[in-house]
């Protein structure tokens, strides 16, 4: 759950602080939404490559097998590492200062919510040549593209937490439980919505719609400690956990049984699902003989 509290950082936090930051791009301004690209972009290369040359580097190293709970645990690391960069990004981007005003297009952010206060603000942009003073938010001199670190990042924590919960939820689980499993794993992603709305309205004094006058760095780093709470907790809870014993076929002891014994599968499906199992056993004792 504290994972996914961190993970909806992006749709709120993460992009009111991207439409503060300078969204220039040639001349036009890029829309803060487009650095959600950033956790697909981490979701499409770190899968394969860590299939591929990490996990396999890793287990080189420690002599022994990479553990999906041993991923997951180092993905709360990584998100951790995550909000901790948001946070000082926002530090750094409250010290940069406004952009003095060139025009509306290239001074005022297209997607940050109006300030309070206009004229009286001192962090609205300098006064134009028509003598006008804009209740607009201005964006700040430090380039929006820094933001694309936390949200690479959230999406390399993806991988190492999210796809390992699924494959715990069919390897490790029974398979009459596996689809309570899997439902009980996206209950938590909604409770996770319920407790981020729930530190956006303990934390509403810091995060006023100018993020000048606030502190967006205090949730952030609220979140960054309790992932790095339950990192400690999950290492503690899963000390003891022992994985099914699979064999070279890629199938525990009791699976054929459990084929044989599931009542949703008529007798041409468990047929067919009996001679899939016992070709890969029978491949996997040639291969073994072969050795």
């Amino acid at each position: 759950t504290s994972f996914w509290v961190a993970y909806n950082q992006m749709s709120s936090n993460f992009y009111a602080q991207s439409c503060q930051m300078d969204l220039e791009l040639g001349g036009a301004q890029l829309n803060a939404a487009i650095l959600n690209i950033g956790d697909c972009i981490a979701i499409v290369i770190c899968i394969p490559l860590f299939d591929n040359f990490l996990y396999p580097f890793v287990e080189r190293c420690k002599g022994s097998k990479f553990t999906l709970l041993q991923k997951m645990a180092c993905g709360f690391i990584v998100a951790t590492c995550a909000l901790l960069a948001a946070a000082f990004i926002e530090i750094e981007r409250r010290k940069s200062g406004v952009m003095p005003f060139k025009s509306a297009s290239q001074s005022y952010s297209n997607c940050a919510p109006p300030v309070e206060g206009g004229e009286n603000n001192p962090d609205t942009c300098d006064q134009d040549s028509n003598g006008f003073m804009g209740k607009q938010t201005c964006m700040s001199n430090l380039s929006v593209f820094w933001m694309a670190i936390p949200y690479f990042l959230i999406g390399v924590s993806e991988c190492l937490i999210s796809v390992q919960v699924y494959e715990l939820c069919y390897t490790e689980i029974p398979i009459e439980m596996r689809s309570s499993a899997q439902a009980i794993n996206l209950f938590t992603t909604g409770l996770a919505s319920s407790i981020a709305a729930g530190l956006t309205v303990a934390f509403q004094n810091y995060i006023p719609n100018d993020l000048n006058q606030g502190h967006l760095e205090y949730p952030y780093f609220a979140i960054a400690g309790l992932l790095f709470m339950t990192f400690f907790i999950f290492i503690y809870v899963t000390r003891n956990f022992e994985y099914k014993q699979v064999t070279k076929a890629g199938y525990d002891g009791d699976e054929l049984d459990d084929v044989e014994s599931d009542p949703v599968l008529d007798g041409k499906v468990a047929s067919e699902k009996r001679m899939s199992i016992s070709e890969s056993n029978l491949i996997a004792r040639i291969r073994t003989a072969s050795q």
